[in-house]
């Protein structure tokens, strides 16, 4: 039974034909609201789409939709063999199959009839291909195809996308929120429920007591205290692999992917040894006991990755049942029903995982949430990085006490003062996004500006540079010669990441209003990579 809020916010966007943000803090009842839209479709006699994020959500999703819409459900995901999308295409095609559920690729199904879309978790950048071709994005492909067939498109999240947010701050779309967490009875009926209480604890105190274990003192208290009690914890960590880098602090060396001149990774699951791992190209090498250039003793892994965290959350918690849910484990086929599978029926204590497990899931025994490492990410040299580390903490916050039971998170840090740590622990997205959208405002990014950023490789570093800077020039000419004084054309400059697979990357940025406009006045050959509003500047 929906709570008098969520029929408030059905009717409202019931009442809408076009786009509607649904903003629900977690724990909202935001997929209720869902699937009472797909009901009504349906009795419309038209057909609906639901699309989320990652794989990892279409098991809970599978069963949420298929307990309500049985034979009419059918799934599309990238894990599919080429025989079951084949099935599954023509089901949709022949009117057998009427509500869709899946990743991006969903949106593409050949839906007769389409009424209605849902996004959820909007915000996710993965909604966003990249590689390979046809480079699209979810959001903007969906309304495109609800504007063709008249159909309606809602976009839920609990921490919106700056520019979707901003679009229905203008008018450009409705916005509809719950702000409310529920909490479902045994009965059908719903209650109020409470947000999780956030700790920010201060790394930096901890070490100053003492501590040197990557667990705080409150976050080890509360595990302990939520396996005593027979209740799940999960530990966050937002990379893969045992320890970021490898240093040596006699000489300094640290050793780097010759193809890819980014530090190798230690990885701790090779059955014969230690490994020194590029995730890029895959890459890989054996972990010296001493540094090889210098032979110095003082040559250790720095940083903190997935495969450290389970080893040390074994250390520190015996007896408890340790499981890790990374993009390392999660390859096999099936790997995602079963971690799902597990978790609900109470055989893992302790999660440890990266973002895919901060999306969407719904666990009622989860109360204790660390994350291990808030940092990660928040320093990146990207526009996005202060809202990338906001929405995944609010995202993993919210997998704690959505029953019954209260919910506790820590959030680990050696910045505190961090607006989107403190954001995050509040539960305040407005005051997030109040202070973001001045900032982008002051520098010219989305929503008050487009980017289009182009990126070439070679293998040979002079040719990439002299290409780069002949297109920059060009552009440049261009928009001169037309007598425009917008987009800017930033660069050339080395990427990021300056060299991948024994390729150099040169990059320009172009920001304006329609800098895609731009891009006839100029010739690009085969090596170059041209994205439109990028999910990354990275």
């Amino acid at each position: 039974m929906l709570s008098a809020d969520q029929v408030a916010a059905f009717e409202a966007i019931c009442a809408h034909p076009g786009t509607t943000l649904l903003h629900g803090v977690t724990g909202s009842g935001k997929t209720e609201v869902y699937l009472e839209l797909v009901r009504r479709t349906l009795e419309g006699g038209r057909a609906a789409i639901v699309l989320v994020p990652e794989i990892a959500l279409t098991p809970q999703a599978i069963r949420r939709y298929g307990e309500r819409f049985g034979e009419t459900l059918t799934v599309f995901h990238s894990q599919l063999s080429m025989g079951e999308l084949f099935d599954q295409w023509y089901r949709v095609q022949r009117g057998d199959a009427r509500v869709i559920v899946g990743s991006r690729s969903a949106v593409f199904a050949p839906v007769p009839n389409l009424g209605l879309v849902v996004l959820d978790e909007e915000h996710e950048w993965s909604y966003k291909q990249v590689d390979p071709q046809p480079r699209y994005h979810a959001r903007d492909a969906a309304e495109r195809l609800c504007g063709l067939t008249g159909a309606r498109l809602v976009l839920g999240s609990a921490t919106p996308d700056v520019v979707t947010y901003h679009r229905s701050e203008v008018g450009a779309i409705k916005r509809v929120e719950l702000l409310q967490r529920l909490s479902p009875g045994t009965d059908g009926a719903v209650s109020e429920g409470a947000l999780p209480a956030v700790t920010i604890v201060d790394m930096r105190e901890e070490l100053r007591g003492g501590n040197r274990s990557i667990f705080s003192q409150p976050l080890r208290r509360a595990v302990h205290a939520a396996l005593r009690q027979g209740e799940q914890s999960i530990l966050f960590v937002n990379r893969r692999g045992s320890a970021r880098f490898v240093l040596c602090r006699d000489c300094g060396y640290l050793p780097v992917c010759p193809s890819c001149e980014v530090a190798l990774s230690v990885d701790v699951q090779s059955p014969v040894s230690t490994m020194l791992v590029c995730h890029h190209c895959g890459r890989s090498r054996r972990l010296e006991d001493r540094c090889p250039k210098c032979d110095g003793r003082r040559y250790r892994p720095f940083g903190v990755g997935t495969q450290r965290v389970e080893q040390e959350a074994r250390a520190y918690f015996p007896g408890a049942r340790v499981a890790r849910w990374d993009s390392d484990v999660s390859g096999q086929k099936g790997s995602h029903e079963r971690m799902v599978q597990s978790l609900e029926s109470g055989e893992i204590d302790i999660l440890v995982g990266t973002q895919m497990l901060a999306k969407g899931l719904d666990l009622p025994e989860m109360t204790v949430v660390g994350v291990v490492d808030a940092d990660v990410g928040l320093s990146l040299p990207d526009y996005h990085s202060h809202e990338r580390t906001f929405q995944l903490l609010s995202q993993v916050a919210g997998r704690a006490g959505r029953r019954e039971k209260p919910g506790y998170v820590f959030i680990q840090t050696y910045e505190p003062e961090a607006g989107p740590i403190v954001a995050a622990a509040t539960h305040e997205y407005r005051a997030f996004y109040d202070e973001e959208i001045a900032h982008r405002r002051r520098a010219g990014y989305p929503p008050f500006n487009r980017l289009v950023r182009l990126i070439f490789r070679h293998a040979r570093q002079e040719h990439a540079l002299e290409e780069a800077a002949r297109v920059a020039n060009e552009l440049r000419i261009g928009r001169d010669a037309a007598g425009r004084a917008e987009p800017d054309v930033l660069g050339p400059t080395p990427a990021y990441i300056p060299r991948i697979r024994g390729e150099y990357r040169y990059q320009v940025l172009l920001r304006g209003r329609n800098p895609s406009r731009l891009l006839e006045l100029v010739r690009l050959g085969e090596h170059w990579h041209v994205e439109i509003d990028p999910p990354s500047l990275i």
